[in-house]
């Protein structure tokens, strides 16, 4: 055989190679290996690990905005949200969490929490390197997380916005890069996993394997008495429960950890509080009662707990619960008012100067 007819040949194995090499990769422009899968799945293990996900440039990147400033410059994380997330998976490692409940008020970035637990659920996820074999899934299978809101428009305008940025990281463009389809869903396709922005009655259409996601404004999701949905006079339809229960009903039918035995997802609900009786008030209640048996994470912050302080004048005013009054004269509170003006003024001067 000829020197060409060789030549030609190993031309034809190289590209036949870089074809397939190709399909394996969906775009990706490195393979995806064991140990590297090994190396993300460690980082779950230690704080360290955790807070280089959130800010190494490799990965998520986030600045933590301890200022308004900081946050103009974007992808910022709040102080208190960080350490929220640390001490959740600090708890992973001591028990399984399943449900994920942060009940804090309008306006304190809990749809940028939401985004980033979606991320780093995806991510834990995929450190297992094939999650579908692991499970006893079929390859060709899509692992799903929903991220929901109030409405399906609002989860696709508002939740999924917030997430996509999240997967333009430098580790998903050099191993996961998403393709985003249909204004609804960011597709990974190299491991198949998938976001998907809408129900879980729409998911379960579409016959998703449901592993776990996000459900922004729980508290604000339709709550229907008596019969107005087909029900008896006396039942209430609580969305905010029935998604709960359907979604854990899709995980724990496929996502069981065959060596711990016990249940591998997580779902979070983020809301500001509504009524005392809500779902995630019932959650919470429960959490309490079961103590250390509690598959459930609780944290509960109001507005000037998750923003750092330098967002605020530091200017207490005391309010009585009790009687839902302002526990001070008029003039006490004018003269409250005037010292929080005073701390806006010396604030703004300081920017201008700088």
């Amino acid at each position: 055989m000829s020197r060409e007819i060789n030549l030609e040949i190993a031309q034809s194995i190289k590209k036949w190679s870089l074809g397939i090499l190709q399909e394996e990769r969906r775009g990706a422009l490195k393979e995806w290996t064991p140990a590297f899968a090994a190396e993300i799945s460690r980082m779950f293990d230690s704080d360290a690990g955790i807070e280089r996900i959130l800010h190494d440039e490799y990965f998520l990147n986030l600045k933590e905005a301890k200022g308004v400033e900081d946050e103009k410059r974007g992808n910022v994380i709040y102080p208190a949200h960080k350490e929220d997330i640390l001490n959740l998976f600090r708890e992973m490692r001591e028990r399984p969490v399943n449900l994920v409940i942060l009940i804090e008020g309008i306006g304190s970035g809990k749809s940028t929490v939401a985004a980033v637990l979606t991320y780093l659920q995806w991510l834990k996820i995929t450190a297992m390197y094939n999650p579908q074999a692991y499970y006893g899934m079929m390859d060709n299978e899509i692992i799903a997380f929903i991220s929901m809101n109030r409405t399906e428009a609002q989860a696709k305008r508002v939740t999924l916005q917030k997430v996509f940025p999240k997967f333009q990281t430098v580790f998903n463009k050099e191993y996961f890069p998403p393709s985003k389809r249909k204004g609804q869903e960011i597709w990974i396709p190299r491991n198949n996993t998938l976001v998907f922005a809408g129900t879980s009655s729409a998911a379960s259409a579409l016959g998703y394997n449901i592993v776990g996601g996000t459900i922004d404004e729980a508290n604000f999701l339709e709550v229907v008495e008596g019969g107005k949905r087909g029900q008896s006079v006396t039942d209430v339809y609580d969305a905010a429960e029935e998604t709960h229960n359907a979604m854990f009903n899709r995980m724990t039918s496929r996502f069981i950890n065959p060596d711990t035995g016990y249940l591998d997802g997580m779902l979070a609900m983020i809301s500001s509080s509504r009524y005392p009786n809500d779902f995630l008030e019932k959650k919470v209640k429960e959490h309490i009662r079961l103590g250390k048996k509690s598959h459930i994470f609780v944290r509960r912050r109001k507005l000037w707990e998750a923003k750092p302080p330098s967002y605020f004048s530091g200017v207490m005013i005391p309010f009585n619960k009790k009687t839902n009054k302002i526990d001070l004269t008029e003039d006490e509170l004018d003269s409250k008012k005037l010292e929080a003006e005073d701390v806006r003024k010396e604030r703004l001067a300081k920017r201008v100067v700088a």
